[in-house]
């Protein structure tokens, strides 16, 4: 996982707040983040900590799984689009933003949005709405 550098802009943050601690200790991660190209890199740039432990990411748009001894994720659920196009379109814009060829599981979990009391309790984390928007 690459916390601290952004290649492209050269900018550099100073330290990782202790995630390299984490992610090298915990036995399971699990990584929650908005869904991009810029953020779904087929290789990093540079490493804040390693990436053995993360055993599931999270993005806005589905849920990734290490499947079995597999290091690679596999797209295993999709959330519920509100626009039209059904499964196919949904999986189609994890594709496209997606920067490695993916690997889609055989019959992904349609995965139902959150509920208003799901966001109301994330929310009280992120009052400021840093990381959940709307």
């Amino acid at each position: 996982m690459n916390t601290t550098v952004i290649p492209d802009k050269r900018i550099l943050i100073t330290g990782s707040g202790g995630a390299n601690d984490v992610m090298s200790a915990a036995r399971e991660v699990v990584v929650v983040m908005p869904q991009s190209r810029e953020r779904f890199v087929p290789e990093l740039p540079f490493v804040t900590s390693p990436g053995a432990a993360v055993k599931a990411l999270v993005s806005d748009l589905g849920v990734f799984e290490k499947l079995g001894e597999d290091p690679e994720f596999t797209l295993t659920g999709y959330f519920e689009d509100q626009s039209p196009g059904g499964k196919e379109a949904a999986i189609g814009r994890i594709k496209a933003r997606c920067g490695w060829n993916l690997r889609i599981a055989h019959d992904p979990d349609q995965l139902a949005l959150p509920r208003a009391e799901d966001l109301a309790t994330l929310r009280l984390f992120d009052p400021d709405r840093h990381f959940l928007k709307d």
